[in-house]
């Protein structure tokens, strides 16, 4: 299973301190990173970012924006690789572009470290880890991603993968009827969360009118799911949060999720919020409140039923990166 885990997270020790404001003074808040945050790597020969996990492979995703080339070492337990970033212009970042990737390890405990040694300002603003582990701990926030085996797509469905989502791809339908399965494995207490974008940027399903959509539990009957209020045509808001459960009990359960009408349903990711039980400092994300301004993004191209393009997958050999050129298959 994957746990995820933000850039505020207090078990990421910064040293010095990462910058998490711009040149405003205001928080960095754009809507397609996790939570609305980054880090930044201040200009320092000493900067670095230590996490310690335990687990079988873990991931750092980050928004890249600028120039010169980012040039940074990242490795597990000292054993530092050297990373180059995209190089792209500070108008048009790459959002959660997977700067390293351990490749599997055997399961036990290990401490990453990040370290940003760019001639000049860093253009690595440093967004989220995701780990796998083979048991999820009390406190930890699980993630399934929409392409997850777990989550299955019954009806007519589109598939958009482009740079501004998580893991690069969102499944989207217009079509009523079209319905969603995901199954997980909950402790005591937790919910589960959707989050997608809700766009006017397909002309294919043009519909100014709110989302409506149901879900039902583990067979029960189907519940109407809150409204969502389109945004203006041709405009996406990104990390939109379309549904929380109620407090689970522990085991599995599978949850059924159907469109009925309105502006897409969109499927990017879901997390497992832990519920109130005993909390590890491990993803306790309300130490950090982060107030995001949504800002609706225009331009977007956005894909046909039933088709999708494949984004590349992060290199664990070499640790250097090009940068993606995000497509839509038509």
């Amino acid at each position: 299973m994957k746990i995820i885990v933000d850039d505020r997270d207090p078990s990421i020790t910064y040293t010095p301190v990462w910058n998490t404001q711009g040149n405003d003074g205001l928080p960095r808040s754009r809507q397609q990173e996790f939570e609305g945050t980054t880090s930044q790597p201040i200009q320092s020969s000493t900067n670095s970012a230590s996490f310690a996990f335990t687990g079988t492979r873990i991931t750092v995703f980050a928004a890249v924006a600028g120039l010169p080339q980012g040039d940074l070492e990242i490795g597990i337990d000292g054993r530092l690789q050297r990373i180059l970033l995209p190089n792209v212009s500070d108008s048009s970042p790459v959002f959660h572009n997977p700067a390293f990737d351990s490749g599997p390890l055997a399961d036990g405990q290990y401490t990453l470290v990040m370290q940003d040694v760019t001639t000049g300002p860093s253009v690595f603003f440093f967004d989220y880890m995701i780990y796998e582990t083979n048991a999820r701990g009390q406190g930890q926030t699980g993630f399934v991603d929409d392409a997850d085996p777990s989550v299955l797509f019954l009806g007519s469905w589109s598939q958009n993968n482009t740079l501004d989502f998580m893991q690069h791809g969102v499944h989207y339908t217009g079509q009523a009827g079209s319905s969603f399965t995901v199954s997980y494995n909950f402790l005591d207490g937790d919910k589960l969360v959707l989050f997608g974008p809700l766009t006017a940027a397909d002309p294919q399903f043009s519909s100014a009118l709110p989302l409506s959509a149901s879900v039902s539990i583990d067979g029960a009957g189907p519940v109407t799911l809150s409204s969502q209020n389109a945004p203006s045509s041709g405009q996406t808001l990104f990390n939109q949060k379309l549904y929380t459960s109620s407090p689970l009990a522990a085991g599995q359960h599978t949850f059924n999720f159907s469109y009925r009408s309105g502006t897409p349903l969109c499927v990017d990711y879901f997390l497992i919020e832990p519920g109130s039980g005993p909390v590890k400092a491990s993803n306790s994300k309300s130490a950090f409140p982060v107030s995001i301004t949504q800002s609706p993004t225009t331009g977007l191209t956005w894909g046909v039923p039933g088709t999708s393009t494949a984004i590349p997958s992060p290199s664990s050999a070499t640790g250097n990166y090009t940068s993606h050129t995000g497509a839509i298959a038509s």
